[in-house]
């Protein structure tokens, strides 16, 4: 019995590990090539570097004014994840503790909402707030992720607030606590593992986003910076049209679409936000 158990682990410890390697291997190539020069990478990836060479990471740095754009994806990250987590969770609260059909219908609302893809909203929303004036800041950005990513949290932490015996709110209320301290010191703590997990998917969904801080300026007469710098984008696309030739496949519509997109409307890239 106890060597059949030996035998198990040591299967799974393979396997595991295998999957590991396979993981790594991408990031290991990605590493190596860092270091060398683009004609070598083209020629062959898979090769060691003759020498270590640490230009490319200075030009990226200088390139895309990295402090700018790391700081830009800080700020709006780290904002609009702190709002959604505390306003999702004040509103699932109020919705289960007053159980009023308005309430009912408008969670069903929020629920619904999230069936919507961005696409089909993304130029009516930038002629709406290009005519109010409200792109090309941090602030703009955070408020329109606050309000893509409520839905979902409300719905998360909906399940959980039912989940709080409305006895614990009770002996805070005898005790004298207000509303509000009776959320923040009673209920808020115990949504912890919650919110928790509401700030993980936001963060990966936030920050390695694209689509919101990207979309077409259409006729609003403004946009706002990429989360994903696009000094970096056009850096690669010139690369690869000059590796490639004017007649690659770099060279198609869809290619110079993007990079004279990034040029007429997006100058600064992601440092440009303000």
């Amino acid at each position: 019995m106890a060597g059949s158990k030996a035998y198990s682990s040591w299967i799974k410890f393979v396997i595991l590990s295998l999957a590991l390697i396979l993981f790594i291997i991408p990031f290991v190539f990605l590493l190596v090539n860092s270091f060398k020069e683009n004609k070598a990478i083209t020629s062959n990836p898979l090769s060691l570097p003759q020498h270590f060479n640490f230009v490319n990471y200075q030009y990226a740095f200088d390139k895309m004014n990295y402090i700018a754009a790391f700081s830009n994806s800080l700020i709006v990250t780290f904002f609009s994840v702190l709002l959604i987590s505390l306003c999702a969770a004040m509103t699932a609260h109020y919705f289960v503790r007053n159980n009023t059909k308005l309430n009912q219908y408008t969670f069903l609302l929020m629920v619904a909402s999230m069936i919507i893809p961005f696409q089909a909203i993304m130029i009516p929303l930038v002629k709406i707030y290009g005519s109010l004036n409200m792109l090309n800041s941090k602030s703009s950005l955070i408020y329109m992720y606050i309000g893509f990513g409520d839905s979902l949290a409300v719905f998360i932490y909906h399940g959980f607030v039912k989940g709080i015996p409305a006895e614990l709110e009770e002996a805070a209320f005898i005790d004298g606590c207000t509303t509000t301290q009776t959320f923040f010191r009673i209920v808020f703590p115990v949504l912890m593992p919650t919110t928790a997990t509401v700030s993980i998917l936001n963060v990966l969904w936030i920050w390695n986003d694209f689509l919101l801080a990207f979309p077409d300026p259409g006729e609003a007469g403004g946009a706002h910076a990429p989360a994903v710098d696009l000094q970096l984008l056009r850096h690669l696309y010139r690369r690869l049209r000059a590796l490639d030739g004017e007649s690659g496949p770099y060279d198609s519509p869809d290619y110079r679409h993007l990079f004279i997109r990034s040029e007429v409307y997006y100058p600064r890239g992601h440092a440009g936000l303000h």
